[in-house]
C-alpha cells in the first residue's frame, strides 16, 4: 500500500483518536477558542468608539515607540492579539508615563498598558492580573563602591523616572534623598553614567535593554538584592468597570492560550516551561504511542503551521491598520497643531475640551487659562442662553456665523466662526474654526463711509442741478417765451433778426442744460426709462414734420421710412428717449450735410415670442469724419475737429448721451463713415410688442413719454378736454383756473381730495391736477384710492402740483401713482408742455397765442418791472409774467390773496398754539405756495423755513406769528399801493 494512502486511511485517523484521547485524560479546556462579550459590553464598546491604550513612549522591552514612529514591545503586542481575538476596534497612543497615567483619568484613553500595582494607585485605577513579575534593582556605576544596598542610599541623589513606584516604595521606608527627576529609565540610566546621579533604581528588563543596547553594559552594574518585585499589570480607571471585565477577558484568554509566554519568550528570551505529568503514571505509555505515529504528528504540526502564518499575517495586517490609523492620526495632530486659524474643541456644556496654539493667541490666553473657560467667558455678542441654545440645536451640517469676541487684556474683535457637531467616544463635542476679521470689518466700515460720503456728495450734486437748472429755466423760459410773443408782432427786419438771435441762442442754451442734466442723471444711475405702449408709425410721422423742414431749408432731399412686417403694430417702450436719439442723430446728419440728402429708415423685424427688433439708419451725403476721431466719436464733450464746433455749434455731448440711452434699452448703437462722402449712424433696439393700439394697464405704472408727440401715445378723442382741478388754496386755485381759462380747457376746481372722488364719480374728466398737500384728504392718499378703485376712471392721467422741487419728490409722486408732476409756482408755458404730454393738441390751445397790442388785449406793461419794488417783498414783474401781463387778472388774483392770506395766517396761529405740528407744517406749506404765485418772496421763504422746522420737529422760537404778521402787513401796503 502506497505510503500516502496508509496515511490517509491508517495514520492520520490513528493519530486524530490518540489526540482526542490524550485531551480528554488530561483534562483538556479548549481555552483557545475566544471568549464571547456579553451583551452590556456590546454595548459599551458600540457607544463609546474604539478602546483607547495608551503607553509610555520609552519603556523597552515593554513598550517603546520604534525608529518608523510605531508602537511596539511585549505589552503593546500583547494588546494587539488581544483586541483582534476579542474582535474589537483600538487605537494605541503614546505619552510620558506620568502623563500616561493622567491620560486614563481623564477619560482621554481607557487601559494603561503598563502599570505597576500598589495600594495608593489602587485607589484610582482597576489593575489586571499581574502579566510579568519586574523586578527592581538599584544600578550604579561599575567604579561605586560605596552603594550596595537600601541603606546606602540615604542623602544620595538618585535618578528616578517620574510617576515609577520607586519613589513610593523609598517614601513609605523614610529614606531621605535627593530625587532626580526624568522622563524614562534610559534617561535616568544615562544621568548616573554621566555622574550627574549617585544611583538609579529601574526596572531590571528595562535598565539592562537599554544598557546592552547601547553597548553600556561594562559602565554599570547592578547591586543588592531586588527592592521589590514589581507586579507589571494593565489598569484602567476605577469607575470603568465594563474596561475591566473586557480587559479580564482578554488577558484570561492570553494566558490560557499561551500567548502571554510566547510573546515573553519572543522579547526576552525566557524558554517556555512545560507541564509536569508526575502525577500521571500513564504518560510514558502515551508518550511511546505517540512515537509510533510520528508521521501522524507532523502532519498536525504542519497544519499547525499553516494556521500560524495565517494568524501572523492577520497580526501583521491590523498592526499595518493600526499604525496607518496613528499615522492619521499624528496628521491630524499636525494640522491642529500648526493650523493659521483658531481651532477650539469644546464639550455640550460650553467648557474648552482643546485649543490649539493659534486659539490660544488670538484671545490672548496660555493653553492652560484656556482649559478652565467656556465659550461665553470670551463671547460678546451672544448670551450664555442664545450660546446653550446653539449647542443643542446644532448638527453635523454646522454654521457659519460673525460674532465678536473679547480677549484677556479686554479687547474687542470681529470674528468669523464656523461650528460643527461631532462625536468622540459617544461625547458630544464641538468643533469651532475662528479666524480674526477685524481688519475686514473696518475695512468695510471705512468703505461704508465713503460710499455714503460719495452718495451725499452725489445727492448733493443732484439737489444742485435741480436748483440750478430751476433758477437758470425760470429767465431763460421768460426769455423765449417774451421773445415768441416779440416776434409775433409786427417788427422792422433788423429787428426781427435781433429777436430770431435771441431765440436761436437761448433754445441753444437750454438744450446744452438739458444734455447736462440727463448726462447727470445717466451718470448718477437716476435717468429712468419708461415702458409704455406707443406707434412707432405715429413717432416717425411725428419726427418727419420736425426734420423735413429743416432739410429742405437747407436745399437737401429728406426721406423718412418705416418697413418690416409689423409695422402696423403698437411698441413698448420710451418713446420719449427714443425720439431723443433719432432727433439727435437726423439732426446731426441735416446739421454736417451741405449738398446731397439725408435718410432716416427703420425697418421692424420680430424675434422671439411678442419681442420685436427696431434697427434704424440714418444715412448722410455730409462732411463725414476722420479714421482718427472715430474711435473717440461717443466719449462725452469730445467733437471731432476744433473748426466744427465754430462752425456748426455743439457741446459734444449729444453722441455720448445716445449711446448711453442705447445701452440702457439694452441695444446698440454704432457708426461707418467716411470723410468727404459721408455717415451712417445705426441703432439696434429690442423692444416688446404691446397687446394693442391703446395704451395698456393703469396710467399708475406710465410716466409721460417726454416730447414723443401726443400722436404717439393716445388715439385722439373728440371734443374739448374737460379738467378737474384739486387745490386748496384760493389763490393758487385762482391763478390755476385763469391758465387753464387761457387754454381753453373746461375746468372744474374743488378744495381736497374728498370733493374730487365726489366730482369724478359724478362727472367724466380726461385729467386731475391734483395738489399733495390738502386738508381732509391730501394727494397722495386721494391718488392711491383712485388706482385702488373698480371705476372706469381709476386709469384717469393725474399730475401732481407740488411746492416741493427737491430730488425724490417726482419718485414719490410717481409711486403713490401719479402719472407727472408740475413745480408750483406754474407758469403758463410749462403747464402747456406739460399737458402736451398728455391730451391731444387738437382739445386745448397747445400753441402760444399770437401777439396782441396792449390795445385789444386789455394788458398793459408790468409797472414796476424795472425794480420799483423791492424784489426780496413782491417781485411784481414775475406775476405779471406768469400771467402773460394780464393786469385784469393779476387784479383778482391779488384781490384773492389779499382776502384769504388773513383767514390762512390766523389757522396757522390756532395751529401752533395748540402743539398740532402735522397740521400746522401742511398750512405753512399752503402759504408758501400762495406767495410763491404771486412772487412775494419774503413770505414764501418764511413760510418754507418754518414748514422745514416743524418737519424736523424743531419749531424754534415762539414768535413766528407775529413775524408772519409783520411781512403779511408790510406786503398788503404794497399791493395795495400796486
Amino acid at each position: 500500500m502506497p505510503l500516502a494512502a496508509l496515511f490517509k486511511r491508517v495514520i492520520a485517523p490513528l493519530a486524530l483518536a490518540l489526540v482526542l484521547l490524550y485531551a480528554g485524560v488530561s483534562g483538556f479546556d479548549p481555552a483557545w477558542r475566544p471568549p464571547q462579550l456579553s451583551d452590556s459590553e456590546r454595548r459599551w464598546l458600540a457607544q463609546h468608539g474604539p478602546l483607547v491604550f495608551v503607553s509610555q513612549e520609552h519603556y523597552p522591552p515593554f513598550e517603546f515607540r520604534q525608529k518608523d514612529g510605531s508602537l511596539d514591545g511585549i505589552c503593546i503586542e500583547l494588546a494587539r492579539w488581544m483586541t483582534t481575538e476579542l474582535g474589537i476596534q483600538a487605537r494605541f497612543i503614546a505619552l510620558p508615563f506620568d502623563a500616561a497615567q493622567q491620560a486614563v483619568l481623564d477619560g482621554r484613553a481607557h487601559v494603561i498598558t503598563s502599570l505597576f500595582h500598589s495600594p495608593a494607585r489602587s485607589r484610582h485605577f482597576t489593575f489586571s492580573k499581574p502579566i510579568l513579575p519586574v523586578p527592581a534593582f538599584i544600578f550604579v556605576r561599575h567604579d561605586r563602591p560605596d552603594i550596595s544596598g537600601l541603606d546606602d542610599l540615604t542623602g544620595k541623589r538618585l535618578a528616578i523616572q517620574r510617576g515609577d513606584y520607586a519613589l513610593e516604595f523609598l517614601r513609605e521606608r523614610t529614606i531621605a534623598f535627593d530625587w532626580l527627576p526624568l522622563t524614562t529609565f534610559a534617561e535616568a540610566a544615562d544621568a548616573v553614567l554621566a555622574g550627574q546621579a549617585d544611583a538609579l533604581i529601574g526596572d531590571e528588563q528595562i535598565v539592562l535593554y537599554h544598557l546592552y543596547s547601547k553597548g553600556l553594559a561594562a559602565q554599570a552594574k547592578k547591586v543588592g538584592e531586588p527592592l521589590y518585585v514589581g507586579r507589571n499589570c494593565m489598569a484602567s480607571r476605577r469607575d470603568q468597570t465594563v474596561v475591566a471585565g473586557i480587559l479580564a477577558k482578554g488577558l484570561d484568554h492570553a494566558r490560557h492560550s499561551g500567548m502571554i509566554k510566547a510573546i515573553e519568550r519572543k522579547w526576552l528570551g525566557i524558554p517556555l516551561g512545560n507541564p509536569t505529568h508526575s502525577d500521571r503514571p500513564w504518560l510514558p505509555l502515551l508518550s511511546s504511542g505517540l512515537l509510533l505515529l510520528a508521521g501522524a504528528t507532523l502532519g498536525v504540526l504542519l497544519w499547525n503551521q499553516r494556521l500560524r502564518r495565517q494568524l501572523e499575517q492577520q497580526t501583521a495586517g491590523i498592526r499595518q491598520v493600526a499604525s496607518e490609523r496613528e499615522q492619521e492620526a499624528s496628521r491630524r495632530r499636525l494640522i491642529f497643531e500648526q493650523s493659521r486659524d483658531g481651532i477650539v474643541i469644546t464639550d455640550s456644556h460650553g467648557r474648552v475640551f482643546e485649543a490649539n496654539p493659534s486659539f490660544a493667541a488670538l484671545l490672548g490666553y496660555s493653553p492652560q487659562e484656556l482649559a478652565n473657560l467656556h465659550i461665553w467667558d470670551w463671547e460678546v455678542q451672544f448670551s450664555r442662553q442664545d450660546i446653550e441654545q446653539t449647542i443643542q440645536t446644532l448638527d453635523e451640517n454646522g454654521v457659519l456665523f460673525e460674532t465678536r469676541h473679547c480677549r484677556k487684556d479686554g479687547r474687542i474683535i470681529d470674528v468669523e466662526v464656523c461650528a460643527n457637531l461631532c462625536l468622540w467616544q459617544g461625547q458630544k463635542l464641538i468643533y469651532s474654526t475662528c479666524r480674526d476679521i477685524s481688519e475686514r470689518k473696518q475695512a468695510e466700515k471705512e468703505l461704508e463711509k465713503a460710499r455714503q460720503a460719495a452718495e451725499q456728495a452725489n445727492q448733493a450734486k443732484s439737489v444742485f442741478l435741480t436748483n440750478i437748472s430751476h433758477e437758470i429755466r425760470t429767465p431763460l423760459n421768460a426769455v423765449l417765451g417774451m421773445t415768441s410773443l416779440l416776434l409775433d408782432a409786427p417788427l422792422a427786419a433788423e429787428q426781427r433778426s435781433w429777436a430770431e438771435a435771441v431765440q436761436s441762442n437761448a433754445e441753444a442754451l437750454l438744450e446744452l442744460i438739458n444734455d447736462l442734466l440727463d448726462l447727470s442723471r445717466i451718470e448718477a444711475g437716476r435717468l429712468e426709462l419708461e415702458q409704455i405702449d406707443f406707434d412707432p408709425a405715429a413717432l416717425l410721422t411725428d419726427l418727419d414734420a420736425s426734420l423735413k423742414p429743416l432739410a429742405v431749408a437747407k436745399g437737401l432731399q429728406w426721406h423718412c421710412r418705416l418697413t418690416g412686417a409689423t409695422a402696423g403694430r403698437w411698441l413698448q417702450g420710451d418713446p420719449g428717449r427714443l425720439r431723443q436719439i433719432l432727433l439727435n442723430l437726423a439732426g446731426n446728419a441735416i446739421k454736417f450735410t451741405t449738398a446731397g440728402s439725408v435718410r432716416l429708415e427703420a425697418e421692424l423685424t420680430p424675434e422671439a415670442e411678442n419681442r420685436v427688433l427696431l434697427q434704424v439708419r440714418v444715412r448722410d451725403t455730409g462732411i463725414g469724419i476722420a479714421i482718427a476721431n472715430q474711435a473717440r466719436l461717443f466719449e462725452r464733450f469730445y467733437q471731432a475737429d476744433a473748426s466744427i464746433t465754430r462752425t456748426h455749434g455743439g457741446s459734444g455731448l449729444g453722441l455720448a448721451i445716445c449711446r448711453q440711452l442705447a445701452e440702457q434699452m439694452g441695444g446698440t448703437i454704432g457708426f461707418t463713415s467716411e470723410e468727404g462722402v459721408g455717415s451712417e449712424f445705426w441703432l439696434r433696439l429690442p423692444l416688446a410688442s404691446a397687446q394693442s393700439g391703446a395704451a395698456v394697464g393703469p396710467a399708475a405704472d406710465k410716466t409721460p413719454a417726454q416730447n414723443a408727440g401726443a400722436s404717439a401715445l393716445h388715439p385722439a378723442p373728440q371734443g374739448p378736454a374737460r379738467i378737474l382741478l384739486v387745490e386748496d388754496n384760493a389763490v393758487n386755485q385762482r391763478v390755476a383756473l385763469s391758465l387753464l381759462h387761457k387754454l381753453g380747457l373746461q375746468t372744474d376746481a374743488v378744495s381736497n381730495g374728498q370733493q374730487a372722488l365726489t366730482a369724478l364719480r359724478q362727472s367724466a374728466y380726461d385729467l386731475v391736477l391734483m395738489d399733495c398737500q390738502m386738508p381732509v384728504l391730501d394727494g397722495y392718499q386721494t391718488t392711491r384710492r383712485i388706482r385702488q378703485s373698480d371705476q372706469p376712471w381709476r386709469d384717469i392721467v393725474i399730475i401732481a402740483l407740488t411746492a416741493q422741487a427737491m430730488s425724490g419728490d417726482r419718485e414719490r409722486c410717481l409711486q403713490a401713482g401719479m402719472s407727472d408732476y408740475l413745480a408750483k409756482p406754474i407758469t403758463l408755458p410749462t403747464l402747456r408742455q406739460t399737458l402736451s404730454r398728455w391730451l391731444d393738441s387738437r382739445r386745448f390751445n397747445a400753441s402760444p397765442p399770437p401777439a396782441t397790442t396792449s390795445e385789444d388785449s386789455g394788458t398793459v406793461d408790468a409797472p414796476g418791472v424795472n425794480g420799483n419794488s423791492p424784489p426780496s417783498l413782491w417781485n411784481r414783474a414775475a406775476l405779471y409774467e406768469r400771467l402773460l401781463f394780464d393786469t385784469e387778472l393779476v387784479g383778482t388774483v391779488l384781490e384773492v390773496f389779499l382776502t384769504d392770506m388773513p383767514i390762512q395766517l390766523d389757522r396757522l396761529q390756532q395751529l401752533l398754539a395748540s402743539g398740532d405740528l402735522t397740521a400746522a407744517s401742511r398750512q405753512a406749506h399752503s402759504i408758501k405756495g400762495a406767495a410763491a404765485n404771486i412772487g412775494a418772496e419774503t413770505l414764501r421763504q418764511l413760510a418754507e423755513q418754518l414748514e422745514q422746522n416743524l418737519r424736523n420737529g424743531q419749531l424754534g422760537d415762539d414768535n413766528w406769528p407775529e413775524r408772519f404778521s409783520l411781512v403779511f402787513q408790510q406786503l398788503k401796503k404794497q399791493l395795495e399801493q400796486a
